[in-house]
C-alpha cells in the first residue's frame, strides 16, 4: 500500500506531516483516537492543505537563471578557497591567535587553524568574529 504526505494541525496550532496511505485512514485512525499530534500529543487534528509533489522531466537544458545562480555559486566558492589560501596558518594555535587578534595584543590579519568545539564556542560567545568552517586539514586525513 503506497502512503503519501500529507499537512496536520493539532488544536493547539503544531503544524506537522504525516505518512498515511489516504485521507479515510486518516479520518478512521483520528475517530479511533489513534492519530496524535507529535509534539503534544493532542488527539484533536484536522488534516490542512498540501501542496501535491509534482515531478518534473529531467530536461538536459538548464535555464539561464540556474546557470547564473550556479555560476555566482562556483565563484563565491572560489573566492572562499582563495582567502582560507592566502590566510596564515596558525595551525592549533588557532584559538589563542584569533583571541590575541581581537583584543589588539597581536597584528590583524587574516589567520586559518584548527580549534576544538569547546574553543569555538568560548570564541563565539566572547565576541571574537570567526567563521567555522569545518574542513579537515589535508595533512591530517589518512
Amino acid at each position: 500500500m503506497a502512503l503519501k504526505v500529507f499537512n496536520f494541525k493539532c488544536k493547539n496550532g503544531h503544524l506537522f506531516e504525516a505518512m498515511i496511505p489516504s485521507v479515510k485512514e486518516f479520518e478512521k485512525q483520528r475517530d479511533a483516537g489513534l492519530f496524535l499530534c507529535p509534539f503534544c500529543e493532542c488527539r484533536e487534528v484536522e488534516r490542512v492543505l498540501s501542496a501535491p509533489y509534482v515531478a518534473r522531466s529531467r530536461s538536459t537544458s538548464v535555464s539561464a537563471s540556474e546557470k547564473e545562480a550556479q555560476e555566482r555559486l562556483e565563484n563565491l566558492i572560489k573566492e572562499v578557497a582563495e582567502q582560507i589560501n592566502s590566510a596564515e596558518d596558525v595551525g592549533e594555535k588557532f584559538a589563542a591567535e584569533a583571541r590575541a587578534i581581537h583584543y589588539g595584543d597581536s597584528p590583524e590579519r587574516s589567520i586559518r587553524g584548527t580549534a576544538k568545539t569547546e574553543e569555538v564556542i568560548e570564541l563565539i560567545e566572547e565576541g571574537v568574529p570567526i567563521v567555522p568552517l569545518g574542513v579537515k586539514n589535508d595533512r591530517k586525513v589518512n
